[in-house]
């Protein structure tokens, strides 16, 4: 379904602003003179920022995040009352996090006792913490009552967040969407980076000499509506994801097929050709291989078209900016449709002669762009295209199966922490140390054994090749091992900053249980990490629904993950009304299928996921917030309802809305898992014991004043 994009702001290096973008874009070689800015304690590279926001402000990535969303909705003309209409999904890897490490000393000394008190700044660190956080304010600031989503899967998060949006529109979640990129320099990511291998002295994309990235800081936004034609910039037309077969956790195989079938895959979803492209806004991060594949993967797509298209990178202007780099490619790609003007890759002096296609040179050109390609690609080998136009459509082009499928559940697994226990598993007796497991994050284990043991429960997967491609992964978390990386840097930098290892750059992220899962099961399909947030977890599980119920894929894996760590007590307490006090180790997983293959295929039906919704109503016990979330679920509330599972610690609001459900159902029980809790992974810790199910099941997830969602399940 074609978007209209009604709004786009950005801050980075290079533009505090669009007005700022159009100059940045137009001149790019005069652009760059302020990247990079800042200097990194023990490491090679500088990074690109925004010196206008000092940088030991806090919540650094959300006050960015703020003004690029600010101009985008200034840019759109809605007024407060169309805003409640609307959701907010933002994209980040590493949210503000930055704010904990600086104060990780201080948290160290008071942590060790229970009366030892905290600063303010200390207090706010923990606060924002979650990379959720930044989601929660926007919603709050702005008045959005849509879904409030946090996406991280690495550099590719805008793109694929963009395909989310157009789902949770279509679906009637929305009448729009806001996305957000925002990414803040931390010094613990750029070490990392460096480490790794990853970071030059400076960015230069398709230059012969170019010899790493550098990373960025920086925020941007834009506003993807239904109905907003008369007022459109662009036109979202599609977007597609493809993953390699085999992908290494960060690197790509160097055929660059996967990026090439995601180009093709977007273009097709949009109606259009390769021979109607203008420009790609390509994803090169200046890194020998990663350029040298995408431009291959280009010179296939445009093989035989004859015109030339103009092809550049972003980042030779404003540097990696991780989770934000998608979306201000987006913005960059609609500054230059509308200026007329195709900018030239700064800093490029001798193109490489093994590139796959033609590039810009140094210097912008004048040319009409009517049709885009912007690409992303992020680490476990996931690649992303979305399609641009100068306007939509006449009639609208959909070349997808309308007519939708039931969605089965045909297992589902859950593993708990016991009370007290320490070393409660052991990583060994799943995984070979030839897999690497054995050196990631506690929560990756525990997720990636969930699905195992639900995938091998199904029998989906035993002698058939074909389902690795058409099966996808949604993973779902709240704070995930974001605690254990934490600890595990700052030690090391404070420490012995050379033994600051990869493995312990890549190896934390809060996708990790996806990655682990897809390695052992060889699964290429759809990847996305839902994360920041308790209602993580249902999200991913809704958007398994969504996947299958429009045959995008023939099934569809849920994890959710969440694990104990002592620092975490500390951020719960700083958080509004949740209690983390019976937090425990946990992970669940859910595979769905589509109803007649499961049926086909002799696969036992424990239920139908009959329909979900995400949703951010700040919800207390007044009757009109209860009545306005009652009207949203309407659907999920018809008929018979014979258990309700609330999966939040604290959530009052929650509660007094399962209350206010149950009184109008015969023999109705609500389920309360707040004294015992796994994070994201309750609602599937909980569903694991009742499921197969007899009577409908109602599952509620979420926070009272952040994100929460719904999802209804009922027997066959």
């Amino acid at each position: 379904m074609p978007l209209d994009l009604t709004g786009v702001g950005i801050y980075c290096s290079v533009a505090k602003d669009y007005t700022e973008l159009v100059e940045a874009v137009t001149n790019p070689v005069q652009a760059i003179g302020t990247m990079p800015y800042g200097k990194v304690p023990h490491g090679k590279a500088g990074f690109a920022g925004q010196p206008a926001i000092p940088f030991h402000v806090p919540a650094r990535a959300w006050r960015m995040a703020e003004r690029a969303v600010r101009e985008a909705l200034a840019m759109s003309a809605l007024g407060a009352a169309d805003l409640t209409r609307f959701g907010v999904i933002v994209t980040t890897c590493w949210g503000d996090i930055e704010d904990v490490e600086s104060q990780y000393a201080a948290l160290k000394t008071t942590s060790k006792s229970a009366t030892a008190p905290l600063s303010r700044k200390a207090r706010g660190a923990l606060a924002g913490y979650p990379l959720g956080s930044i989601a929660n304010r926007i919603a709050r600031r702005f008045g959005l009552h849509g879904p409030i989503v946090t996406i991280s899967n690495a550099c590719a998060s805008g793109n694929i967040a963009c395909s989310v949006a157009q789902e949770l529109i279509e679906q009637g979640d929305a009448r729009g969407m806001l996305v957000v990129g925002a990414e803040r320099f931390t010094l613990t990511g750029v070490w990392g980076a460096e480490r790794s291998g990853f970071v030059g002295r400076s960015l230069r994309p398709f230059d012969a000499q170019r010899a790493g990235t550098v990373l960025g800081e920086g925020a941007a936004a834009i506003l993807l509506e239904r109905d907003g034609r008369q007022r459109a910039l662009a036109s979202l037309r599609g977007s597609a994801m493809s993953c390699e077969d085999g992908a290494d956790i960060i690197l790509f195989k160097e055929d660059g097929q996967a990026f090439t079938t995601a180009m093709q895959d977007a273009l097709a979803a949009g109606g259009l050709a390769p021979s109607e492209v203008d420009l790609i806004s390509t994803h090169s991060p200046g890194t020998p291989l990663i350029d040298l594949l995408e431009t291959r993967a280009i010179g296939r797509l445009l093989r035989g078209t004859a015109k030339h298209v103009g092809v550049n990178a972003f980042k030779s202007m404003t540097g990696h900016m991780s989770g934000a780099s998608a979306v201000a490619e987006i913005v960059a790609c609609v500054a230059q449709m509308r200026a007329g003007i195709v900018h030239g890759n700064a800093a490029l002096t001798v193109p490489d002669p093994a590139l796959g296609c033609s590039v810009m040179p140094a210097q912008s050109l004048e040319r009409t762009v009517s049709i885009a390609l912007s690409n992303a690609c992020g680490s476990g080998g996931i690649n992303t295209s979305v399609a641009l136009a100068t306007c939509r459509p006449r009639k609208s082009i959909d070349t997808a199966d309308k007519t939708e499928c039931a969605v089965a559940i045909t297992a589902v697994e859950a593993v708990q922490a016991p009370a007290e226990a320490t070393d409660w598993f052991e990583s060994d007796a799943w995984f070979d140390r030839s897999e690497g497991v054995w050196e990631m994050n506690r929560s990756g284990q525990v997720g990636a054994i969930a699905g195992i043991m639900a995938a091998r429960a199904s029998g989906l997967f035993d002698g058939d090749p074909a389902i690795g491609r058409d099966t996808a992964i949604l993973s779902g978390s709240w704070i995930a091992g974001a605690p254990f990386a934490t600890e595990a840097f700052c030690e090391g930098l404070s420490k012995q900053p050379p033994l600051f290892l990869p493995s312990m750059a890549f190896n934390n992220g809060s996708h990790l249980g996806s990655i682990i899962l897809a390695r052992r099961l060889g699964l290429i399909g759809f990847a996305t990490n839902y994360c920041g947030h308790l209602a993580s977890g249902l999200q991913a599980l809704i958007a398994a629904g969504r996947l299958i119920r429009r045959r995008a894929v023939r099934a569809a894996l849920a994890l959710s993950y969440d694990v104990e760590h002592p620092r975490l007590a500390e951020i719960a307490r700083r958080l509004p009304k949740i209690d983390l006090a019976g937090l425990r180790d946990g992970a669940g997983a859910l595979l769905c299928e589509a109803r007649e293959s499961a049926l086909d295929r002799g696969a036992p039906v424990l239920g139908l996921l009959r329909g979900g919704r995400d949703f951010g109503d700040r919800l207390g016990l007044a009757d009109e917030g209860l009545n306005a979330v009652l009207r949203k679920l309407g659907p999920l509330l018809s008929g018979d309802i014979g258990t309700i599972i609330v999966a939040s610690p604290g959530g009052a609001g929650l509660r007094a809305l399962a209350a206010r459900i149950a009184s109008g159902k015969d023999s109705c029980s609500i389920c309360d898992t707040r004294e015992v809790h796994s994070g994201a992974a309750q609602f599937a810790v909980a569903l694991r014991s009742v499921l197969p199910i007899c009577r409908p099941v109602l599952v509620l997830v979420g926070e009272d004043h952040g994100a929460k969602a719904a999802v209804r399940i009922e027997p066959l």
